[in-house]
């Protein structure tokens, strides 16, 4: 609903409504909104919470209902517009840092996954080594940050070393949090950052398919080019997979012709397998 169509089912004014939100502590009716929208997206599901001596198929049962809740709230949960901006900047980046510490290492590591083709990316996990190469980069690279609970303080010192290089940030972090503040531009969920039994994995769930959202939208805005990293992707490892016993005759083949052979301990002229 826009600011006026909200006022008018209240019964009050639009200036109302935008000093109700206000007085929460939020930026606007905007962040109203996602905030509304988390809640619903973590509130109580038909499943039924986790309880002891739940067995695996209950278990299942039930983390398979909440992460469908979340994901269904996942568009209501995202600003669209800085999405926009985020993924066209990772499009045009010469290449991507990505940075995250603990559980946002994950985090990390997949967008790093996905965006090959699309631009160069490395994923740092070295406080040192990621400073440097910041001092290295260029304002046509793009730093990413990846943080559940938004004021980490190592990131914020990537981030201000970021800065000082004139490298941009996109943050994923919660909406309002430190580093989204200090990002130039934030694209975040507005998930609980606690070590509740299935939060960790339904933030990460989340997450992922924000990241999956992000990619597509980029490969989307050229399809054929897409196409093309992705057959030349799979074209890198042809011949990679075992094909039944023709490639098993093949490996026999390349382990008689390795230089570093050695019999077996049994003696019976078999060749172990190089370590």
């Amino acid at each position: 609903m826009s600011t006026a169509d909200l006022a008018s089912a209240a019964g009050v004014s639009d200036p109302t409504v935008v000093r109700f939100a206000r007085s929460l502590g939020l930026n606007g009716v905007s962040e109203l909104k996602l905030r509304l929208a988390a809640d619903v997206a973590r509130g109580p599901v038909s499943a039924g919470p986790l309880e002891p001596g739940d067995g695996i198929g209950t278990v299942m049962k039930k983390l398979a209902v909440m992460a469908v809740a979340s994901l269904s709230a996942l568009p209501d949960l995202v600003d669209h517009e800085a999405a926009e901006t985020a993924a066209q900047m990772l499009a045009t980046a010469r290449s991507a840092i990505i940075v995250g510490f603990g559980a946002s290492l994950v985090d990390a590591m997949d967008l790093s996954q996905r965006l090959l083709g699309v631009t160069a990316s490395v994923v740092e996990t070295d406080m040192f080594h990621m400073i440097q190469r910041l001092y290295l980069c260029t304002p046509e690279d793009v730093l990413v940050v990846f943080s559940h609970s938004g004021s980490l303080l190592d990131l914020l010192e990537v981030m201000e070393t970021a800065d000082k290089t004139g490298v941009r940030t996109v943050a994923f972090a919660p909406p309002g949090s430190r580093i989204a503040r200090r990002s130039t531009c934030s694209i975040g969920l507005d998930l609980p950052d606690d070590t509740d039994l299935a939060n960790p994995s339904l933030t990460r769930i989340t997450t992922a398919m924000l990241i999956e959202s992000v990619v597509t939208a980029i490969e989307m805005q050229n399809p054929e080019k897409a196409a093309r990293r992705c057959e030349l992707a799979q074209t890198a490892l042809a011949g990679r997979r075992a094909q039944g016993r023709s490639r098993s005759r093949r490996s026999d083949n390349a382990l008689e012709e390795w230089p570093g052979k050695a019999c077996s301990p049994e003696g019976d002229g078999r060749r172990s397998a190089p370590s």
